[in-house]
């Protein structure tokens, strides 16, 4: 039996409770795992012809910049005593990554973070709590509710990614290892992602005696300008967000980012086309073909990931707000190339195969996306209202994609936005301060491109699909002769 390896370390879940036979489907069925990411890099995402993470489109008396970037995926929890095997039939739930925020300008050198560590001789003043409780700035008491795990990364709403029970294992990342660390065998753990402004601690659970328990001292880094930095209050800090692995020795800890040429730190999650198929031959006879059942599917297995763009405008005048998908590929890389694009039947038959071998394939070939605006007093009160309006299904009228199906090769296409409330508008009113609205863009796999791998010859086999699109704000000025109905 094959089981279903995660990525990283984010945990989470699924959408109602489904048979053995299918769970058993679920855990042997490789399908699609894409590498889609999204990242801290403004050439990855955002594109600009600057250098760093603000973004500036000028026109004029027009000024835009965005100032921070959230997304939001559902993630699956791990089988119980795992941090590596996800189960897709678990209760999950939604989270969110900082992947930017010009909030935290520290500068940053070094991606390796070499931190000195001791335990304090008594625990006097130390607690834990065996409850719940809301969110604190550090952790004066931390929650455990499990002693199945001896280490555990636990930290803030940033760290976690949900509002709730900071500081605790109900939200925390568990190690493997039981043992002592030594030099020679350290405790590790790899693939944890760690958003911008995160603060959180190393924590052991044996330290725990009745109601006290001891946390680490963190001293000095060895590195300049590292990513990772020790606060005031005795945490550490992530300045820099990205995939990280930790290394625990007893007396330092070695926090190291992943090297990735795009930075990328989280992306959608795995479609899983075998599943789709059983799914319809087993319970959804009611739907017309396979086809007409896809958007169903798709939501189900809750692959989406929703961006959460901060918007700020400083424009004299009135300007309408665009926003615009830009392929980076050449057409010769693209899915174009092929005779009868997503019914071809006899092309791209392997999948991944290594790293050696990768075979990959374009995500903008098979990706439809939804933005909305909205002002900054608008915006979702709730993560969970959030993914409630967000999360649809693809064949919704407000999904936008590259048109694969023509003779001609799009590089980009412009997207019509939605707006949230009535009092809303794309139509940002001219102002001396910034006016700071929020564009929510939603992206999951197409229903109809995703056939693509619905072909008998495809199921149970992996393909990789590479980002390669990026998004552009971009603005149209309004003069004052434009609202007047006149004027040359």
């Amino acid at each position: 039996m094959k089981w279903r390896k995660a990525n990283n370390t984010n945990q989470g879940n699924d959408v109602g409770t489904k048979s053995n036979v299918k769970k058993v489907v679920v855990m042997t069925s490789f399908a699609i795992v894409n590498l889609l990411a999204f990242s801290t890099a403004t050439i990855a995402w955002f594109l600009s012809s600057s250098g760093n993470s603000r973004i500036s489109t000028v026109s004029g008396d027009m000024n835009v910049s965005i100032e921070k970037v959230t997304a939001y995926k559902y993630v699956y929890p791990y089988f119980g005593g795992s941090n590596e095997f996800v189960d897709y039939n678990g209760i999950g739930q939604v989270k969110g990554y900082v992947i930017e925020d010009n909030s935290i300008n520290e500068t940053v050198s070094s991606n390796v973070s070499t931190i000195s560590v001791s335990m304090p001789e008594t625990a006097e003043g130390r607690f834990f709590d065996d409850r719940p409780r809301p969110y604190t700035a550090h952790p004066e008491k931390v929650y455990v509710a499990s002693y199945l795990t001896r280490f555990w990364l636990l930290g803030d709403e940033t760290f976690t990614g949900v509002a709730s029970n900071p500081w605790s294992t109900l939200t925390g990342i568990p190690f493997a290892s039981f043992n002592n660390p030594s030099e020679s065998n350290p405790v590790a753990i790899t693939n944890v992602v760690l958003a911008k402004g995160a603060e959180f601690i190393l924590f052991d659970s044996y330290t725990i005696n009745e109601s006290r328990c001891k946390y680490l001292s963190y001293n000095s880094v060895t590195e300049t300008n590292p990513a990772i930095v020790i606060t005031e209050d005795g945490t550490l800090r992530c300045l820099k967000s990205g995939i990280y692995s930790f290394s625990y020795t007893g007396t330092s800890i070695t926090i190291s980012l992943f090297p990735r040429a795009d930075d990328s730190i989280i992306g959608n999650n795995a479609l899983d086309p075998t599943l789709i198929n059983f799914d319809f031959r087993a319970d959804h006879q009611g739907f017309e073909d396979e086809v007409a059942y896809t958007p169903t599917a798709i939501l189900n297995q809750n692959t989406a990931v929703i961006l959460d763009v901060e918007l700020h405008y400083k424009n004299a005048n009135p300007i309408e707000a665009g926003l615009k998908i830009i392929r980076t590929t050449n057409e010769g890389d693209s899915m174009y190339n092929l005779e009868n694009r997503y019914e071809n039947a006899t092309e791209h038959l392997i999948g991944y195969t290594g790293y050696g071998d990768r075979r990959a394939l374009y995500a903008s070939d098979f990706y439809c996306f939804s933005p909305m605006l909205t002002k900054e007093t608008n915006t979702f009160a709730t993560t969970e209202e959030m993914w409630e309006e967000l999360h649809k299904m693809t064949d919704d009228p407000s999904f936008q994609k590259f048109d694969n199906t023509g003779e001609q090769y799009y590089r980009s296409f412009e997207c019509s936005i939605a707006v949230k409330e009535e009092d809303d508008s794309i139509i940002i009113p001219g102002s001396l301060t910034d006016s700071i609205y929020h564009c929510y863009i939603t992206i999951d796999y197409d229903h109809t491109y995703a056939q693509f791998f619905m072909n008998p010859n495809r199921l149970g086999k992996t393909y990789l699909l590479d980002r390669d699109f990026g998004f552009r704000f971009i603005g149209k000025q309004h003069l004052e002769s434009d609202e007047g109905g006149g004027g040359a």
